[in-house]
């Protein structure tokens, strides 16, 4: 029995040793001495070739300094438990990055993957890419630990997805969803806070209620509620956040004491370290009919903001005191007009009626 157990485990061994390449050593990629059995693995590895993973053992440093190539459509796995360095990596389909705690992965220009793409960075672990990330279709990347890329790229945010409850560094990001992490991600130097699925007011009798979602939150203190008066936004209310959390959150804020007529709002998010950024507006009729909503105007240097009458899409017509149209667009809720300093005329159609305001700025 004892014979047969010894027999079954070289045999499961030198199976283990055929399905993967592995390091015994630190040193260049070539090197003698660096891989097991002096199996160096291919620069470029072919559909057909044997063996399915490259795995860096705990303690070993290997570097690459050319690009590395995976054509293996079958599925090919980086593991990193040591370090590893590489010029680039390209891989054309179905490829597995996994950096354990211990493990350091450093690409010092682009990293490529056509379709199929699992990475996994381990509390502990890192990620660096000197340059862009770029994926395709089908990406599950999930950050525990520390990823760091010029930019990361996606081609599809349905099918390309962002994990985890680590550290992302980015100068650029686009075609990736965010929806399932719950740690920071920091772009071009600024952290992002929350991610706002939407904001919505509703008018109830003589009061209006706000309603918002958050998908994620980052360093969130909270959301101060401000509304429109007289040309100038006012503090109504403030709702406290939830610091850091990953999932979808639901808010609600009642105003009650709205003006009659339109009422705007917007919100304005503040992180602990006093950054905010503003959402909206939103608006929401009270007590008026559509005769009655009132245009608001803000002047914002050479630039004049104008709040129009909600719920729907509208034509928008500017005018001089001598009847000259000098903008004409379709707009809904807000737009921002270059005007110079003056009196103007705006026009309001919506829904075959017409609604007149004379503005000085």
């Amino acid at each position: 029995m004892t014979k047969a157990l010894t027999l079954f485990f070289i045999f499961f061994t030198v199976l283990l040793a055929k399905a993967e390449h592995y390091t015994a050593g630190s040193g260049a990629w070539a090197a003698e001495g660096v891989w097991h059995a002096n199996d160096i693995p291919p620069t470029t590895i072919p559909n057909n070739h044997t063996r399915n993973k490259i795995r860096i053992v705990a303690n070993h440093e290997v570097s690459l300094p050319s690009k590395l190539t995976v054509n293996k459509n079958g599925g090919f796995t980086l593991e990193i438990f040591g370090q590893l360095t590489l010029d680039a990596l390209d891989a054309k389909n179905n490829l597995i990055i996994i950096v354990h705690p211990t493990g350091k992965l450093f690409i010092t220009h682009d990293m490529t993957v056509d379709n199929q793409l699992d990475i996994t960075v381990h509390t502990g672990g890192f990620f660096t890419v000197g340059g862009n990330i770029v994926l395709h279709n089908n990406a599950s990347i999930a950050v525990d630990g520390y990823l760091q890329a010029n930019a990361l790229i996606g081609h599809n945010t349905q099918t390309n997805n962002l994990s985890g409850n680590g550290t992302v560094v980015l100068n650029q990001v686009s075609g990736i969803n965010f929806e399932g992490f719950g740690g920071t991600i920091i772009v071009d130097g600024i952290t992002l806070p929350i991610e706002l699925l939407s904001f919505q007011a509703t008018t109830l009798s003589d009061r209006v209620q706000l309603k918002w979602s958050t998908a994620s939150e980052i360093n969130n203190m909270g959301f101060e509620i401000e509304r429109l008066y007289n040309g100038l936004w006012v503090p109504i209310g403030f709702i406290n956040g939830h610091y850091n959390h990953n999932g979808i959150l639901n808010y609600s804020f009642i105003d009650y004491a709205p003006n009659s007529g339109t009422n705007y709002y917007r919100l304005k998010q503040i992180d602990y370290d006093g950054a905010f950024e503003y959402f909206g507006p939103v608006a929401a009729n009270v007590g008026s009919n559509l005769y009655e909503l009132k245009i608001q105007t803000i002047r914002e240097g050479n630039q004049v903001r104008v709040y129009l009458p909600f719920d729907g899409t509208g034509l928008l017509e500017v005018f001089d005191l001598h009847g000259r149209l000098l903008n004409s667009e379709s707009i809904a809720y807000s737009t921002i007009l270059s005007l110079p300093r003056g009196i103007f005329i705006l026009r309001f159609t919506i829904w075959g009626e017409t609604y007149t305001h004379k503005t000085s700025h």
